[in-house]
């Protein structure tokens, strides 16, 4: 074997143990990006968030206000402009990863994946839908922090 094979083959190893180790990495902090994305932390949503609406695609003639506390406890407020009426509810919430659950105090529940948008805007769409303009309101819900 003669010096200038050696060395073309000391390169090739190093190349190819190079890319393995970026291989590596980036498995890494892909496998870590997985992990951390989609969980989000009960603590977050916890003060008082608005439905926010987008006038152009729904017509929607009431708000809600929900008031999350970190004991488990919840407030929904909706406000009907259409007939100058509020409404107030009691509810339970919990969070596991990013799946919201609501519980009614007649012991309905409706479950949302929960989407943080930073610490002042998050949405919510219902489990087993997926977002289209149609559902707005019933299905995803867009809300922005109040307090």
């Amino acid at each position: 074997m003669s010096m200038q094979d050696f060395e073309e083959e000391w390169v090739y190893k190093q190349k190819v143990t190079m890319k393995r180790w970026i291989l590596l990495w980036v498995g890494v902090l892909t496998l870590a990006a997985c992990t951390k994305q989609g969980v989000v932390d009960a603590e977050a949503l916890t003060g008082t968030w608005t439905e926010i609406y987008d006038p152009t695609v729904l017509a929607y003639e009431a708000s809600s206000v929900y008031t999350f506390k970190a004991d488990g406890t919840a407030h929904r407020r909706i406000r009907d402009y259409e007939v100058n009426a509020s409404h107030e509810i009691d509810l339970l919430w919990r969070l596991k990863r990013n799946e919201l659950t609501l519980t009614f105090p007649n012991g309905h529940e409706d479950h949302y994946t929960v989407t943080l948008s930073g610490r002042d805007e998050m949405s919510w769409q219902r489990v087993g839908t997926t977002y289209s303009k149609g559902t707005w309101g019933i299905d995803w819900i867009h809300l922005l922090r109040s307090e």
